[in-house]
């Protein structure tokens, strides 16, 4: 299941009644170069001894890394 594409994003959140709401500031991961950046950076800064804490985010639009 490709989740870095918007066609399914958009699929499985239909089939359980759910959509996105810009109020909310809901932004879906759908260009998979993004997650793989994400993964990539953080790989470095574990390597280089740093504690990293990452977490969704709580509907303010902002994701913490």
């Amino acid at each position: 299941m490709d989740l870095c594409n918007q066609a399914t994003v958009r699929r499985i959140l239909e089939e359980h009644g759910l959509a996105p709401k810009k109020a909310f500031g809901q932004n879906f991961l759908t260009n998979p170069r993004i997650p793989e950046d994400i993964a990539d950076a953080l790989e470095t800064l574990v390597k280089a001894g740093y504690n990293c804490f990452v977490c969704g985010g709580t509907s303010s639009g902002k994701t913490t890394l």
